[in-house]
């Protein structure tokens, strides 16, 4: 049965650049993360936790991030479905996931043109639903990349009310 992950496709608290990355993203039939280590699509769980450690110190970066790093290269499969969050309480976009993770650096400079901006890490999506929707209270955790907990009964009703998504 295919899985349900939340992703924010950038940073929410960006509001100038956000809806452009969301655009750019939903426009070519992907969503990315951040954290930009190369390609890990030929490693393990072990390695790929490893090299985000190793990463996280050069960087700064938070090491309990790397479980959502892990998850986004190494869990999502072909047909589950993605919900793109806008923030806690939005959701931009549904999909479903056409193929594995993959790095491409050039895609996001693309619609950047910074150097060094990092959501190189992206899976293909065909982006189904595009409405807004918001939710009066929080629902979403603060992670990049999760999976519906918590809130499940009220995202559930949701997408069979709103998007007319049936989700066992």
């Amino acid at each position: 049965m295919p899985k349900v992950w939340i992703i924010a496709p950038a940073d929410a608290e960006d509001v100038d650049q956000f809806p452009k990355i969301w655009a750019y993203q939903r426009g070519n039939g992907f969503i990315a993360i951040g954290w930009d280590m190369g390609d890990s699509s030929s490693l393990s769980r072990s390695e790929v936790m490893s090299k985000f450690i190793d990463y996280a110190d050069e960087y700064g970066w938070n090491p309990r991030e790397r479980h959502q790093y892990a998850k986004f290269w190494l869990d999502i499969k072909k047909h589950d479905l993605i919900i793109a969050r806008q923030g806690r309480k939005r959701i931009v976009g549904i999909g479903k996931v056409m193929g594995q993770a993959y790095f491409e650096r050039h895609k996001f400079l693309e619609r950047s043109g910074k150097p060094g901006d990092p959501l190189t890490s992206l899976i293909r999506v065909d982006w189904q639903f595009t409405q807004e929707y918001d939710f009066s209270d929080t629902v979403f955790s603060i992670l990049t990349v999760s999976q519906p907990r918590k809130r499940w009964p009220q995202i559930r009703k949701v997408l069979s009310e709103f998007y007319g998504i049936t989700i066992p």
